[in-house]
């Protein structure tokens, strides 16, 4: 599968992804963003250990502990997990480029990286609607508040 056909298989799964977040109300939309930013360090994590090289599996553990600890310290804080979500495009890219040798499917990093870039930026729109309402990642905003905001 070219690199083309990755990315845009991710950019598709990230959008059905970000349209199912979407549904949630505005001041929840950090919990789905979190979860999800969890699961997607983990699965590289997986891949480390499926590799049985005991260094790859090391690397990964390493590089998934900041966007975990962003999951788990600021599950609400949209625009924190908007940029870790473009932050982990990043490491799809060392993948893509070979600087990290874990081995993972090679249709995997491409497509990954289209889904991360997806999420990223829905949660940099999400913030900043959540911004524009004062809502819950500001002290004491009202998320109906927030979710009036974004309908109107």
């Amino acid at each position: 599968m070219p690199f083309l056909a990755q990315m845009v298989a991710g950019v598709i799964g990230g959008a059905l992804n970000a349209a199912l977040v979407a549904m949630r109300p505005a001041g929840n939309r950090g919990t789905s963003l979190a979860t999800l930013l969890g699961v997607a360090a983990g699965i590289y994590v997986g891949f480390g250990l499926q590799d049985g090289r005991p260094k790859h599996a090391f690397t990964e553990v390493l590089v998934a502990l900041p966007f975990i600890a962003a999951a788990i310290w600021w599950p609400h804080a949209v625009r924190v997990l908007a940029i870790a979500w473009l932050a982990h495009g990043l490491v799809d890219g060392l993948h893509l480029l070979g600087v990290v040798g874990t081995r993972v499917p090679y249709w995997y990093p491409g497509a990954c990286l289209g889904w991360d870039v997806v999420l990223g930026l829905a949660g940099l729109h999400w913030a900043n609607a959540l911004g524009r309402a004062d809502a819950p990642q500001r002290a004491g905003g009202d998320v109906e508040q927030a979710d009036a905001a974004e309908r109107g």
